[in-house]
């Protein structure tokens, strides 16, 4: 069945547009038209935006009377990760509104919030957690999206944002490793970072398209004199040759080792902070790095952009293949080109559904309609009794098999409670016999060392001074260096936990080519 979906995003300095037939089967979408507002939606004067979406959709999409609506203003909303302990979906709501007015993300201002359970675990201390994936938006800006859509006599039933829009692109191809999508906008990039579909991270980075361009109006010492372009000629000398390439002669007045120059701390900030940004996603979720990183966004567009990161993130590096989803007219298809990038979250929301809506709740009910027949609530009404009846023997056969559950978990505690206890009193009875021995329990020195020893961690040589009560432990770590100083001193602070270890010091700590080198000496326990 062919269906027309309407999607509107409300960027910060522009609101795009795109109508796109829906067919079934193994048929590709086709983008009927698309467009590109100069309007904003935080303008003082909505008027010529509410004039150009109504003029799109009439002329566009005459008989569609649902829209998505897709807010990508980083100055309205906000992603964030919250943990709490396991909680009934029905208690969520509530822990996620004290946990946003606690954090006061948009200082007194009313937030309208949205989120997706990413994984449920349990962690290193036995206790069960939830964590989900939270978008957060300013209430005035997304009612005032919806006012100007429904001024149009379009019914927004969905309100998201890009990160969430993309989960559905990569679901198919994030099903083997993590994907992440490098969204380089005109105000704010932001890297994202996808695993069997869903988000699971997502970063805002310091660095844009319009930072980009200001870094090029710096001015240089030449052989010709001091030069400083104006923002317009950097904005123009940007778009015309991207990143210069070694030896290529470009027609400015600024040579292209000059600037190469001025964007080199540009670029190498934008791929340190990508880099870092890896490996914390795979130090906290205990992942592999991404293997491919898409580019989207209007600051994607620059030249040599791709080849650069890829080179230097060691990474594959690509534009999200908006051309091999969509179809598009012969017509529009120059023109669909040259705006793919600025178009790849209007046309994601326009195909794939979004885990997450920001619509207000007393809008969502908008779509529900009243049976008012007399005939219809008679037969509702019965109908409603005979469930009632089926609901109410269900929910007592329910109570009872969780009654019995509940009573078979706590004996299975008890009994896990008495083993732990039991193995603990155990290792404490043989330290102590060994002690009053005069020597140390190795094998006990070794079983701990062998639960502790993180997995980036690799122990090279166990150095034991029987004389002076001392271990050496050397070994190597292949992380980052705060990563792998974060791990060294979680690792120490579990040695000196324990109770054979009474004082654990860093020795050396020595960067090598791939990984770095640690000496730990550790004071054991004799008395």
């Amino acid at each position: 069945m062919m269906q027309k979906r309407l999607v509107v995003e409300f960027g910060r300095g522009k609101t795009k547009l795109a109508v796109v037939t829906v067919a079934g089967g193994h048929s590709r979408p086709q983008i009927e038209a698309f467009a590109i507002l100069a309007s904003v939606l935080t303008a003082e004067d909505p008027q010529a935006l509410s004039q150009g979406l109504s003029d799109f959709s009439k002329t566009n999409a005459p008989d569609v009377q649902e829209a998505v609506v897709v807010i990508s203003d980083p100055d309205a909303v906000f992603i964030k990760h919250m943990i709490f302990p396991a909680l009934p979906d029905s208690e969520i709501a509530g822990a996620v509104h004290w946990r946003l007015k606690e954090e006061a993300i948009f200082a007194n201002e009313e937030i309208q919030a949205a989120w997706q359970v990413f994984r449920r675990f349990t962690d290193e201390e036995g206790a069960k957690k939830i964590e989900l994936v939270l978008a957060a938006a300013l209430s005035r800006l997304v009612r005032q999206a919806v006012a100007v859509v429904s001024a149009c006599g379009l019914l927004p039933v969905v309100v998201t944002t890009p990160p969430f829009v993309y989960a559905g692109w990569l679901g198919a191809d994030a099903a083997a490793s993590p994907n992440a999508v490098l969204d380089i906008g005109f105000h704010q990039a932001t890297l994202n970072i996808y695993q069997n579909g869903q988000l699971c991270f997502s970063r805002s980075l310091g660095f844009s398209a319009d930072k980009l361009t200001q870094s090029l109006t710096s001015a240089l010492q030449t052989e010709a004199g001091r030069i400083a372009l104006s923002y317009a000629e950097a904005e123009a000398l940007k778009q015309a040759v991207g990143i210069p390439i070694e030896g290529e002669s470009i027609s400015s007045k600024i040579p292209s080792s000059h600037l190469g120059a001025l964007m080199r701390p540009f670029l190498e900030g934008l791929s340190r902070e990508i880099r870092r940004s890896l490996d914390y996603f795979t130090l906290h979720f205990k992942q592999e790095n991404p293997s491919r990183l898409y580019l989207v966004g209007g600051g994607a567009k620059l030249k040599n952009l791709a080849s650069h990161l890829a080179a230097e993130l060691k990474m594959e590096v690509m534009f999200l293949p908006c051309r091999e989803v969509v179809a598009v007219s012969p017509i529009d298809s120059p023109r669909f080109a040259e705006e793919e990038l600025l178009l790849s979250a209007v046309v994601a929301a326009c195909i794939f559904p979004s885990p997450v809506n920001l619509l207000p709740e007393e809008l969502k009910t908008q779509k529900l309609e009243i049976f008012e027949r007399i005939s219809l609530r008679l037969i509702a009404i019965t109908l409603g009794v005979m469930f009632l009846v089926s609901f109410l023997f269900l929910q007592l056969q329910k109570r009872d098999y969780e009654r019995r559950l509940f009573y078979a978990q706590q004996q299975l505690k008890s009994r896990e409670t008495q083993f732990v206890l039991k193995e603990k009193i155990d290792l404490k009875e043989g330290l102590i016999r060994h002690l009053r021995e005069g020597h140390l329990p190795l094998d006990g020195l070794l079983k701990l060392l062998s639960h502790l020893v993180p997995r980036s961690l690799l122990l090279d040589e166990l150095v034991f001074q029987k004389e002076t009560s001392l271990l050496v432990l050397k070994g190597r770590i292949s992380v980052g260096q705060e990563a792998a100083e974060i791990v060294l001193v979680n690792f120490m602070k579990k040695l000196e936990d324990s109770i054979f270890v009474k004082e654990a010091e860093l020795s050396v700590f020595k960067a090598e080519p791939q990984d770095y080198t640690f000496e730990i000496r550790c004071d054991l326990r004799t008395k």
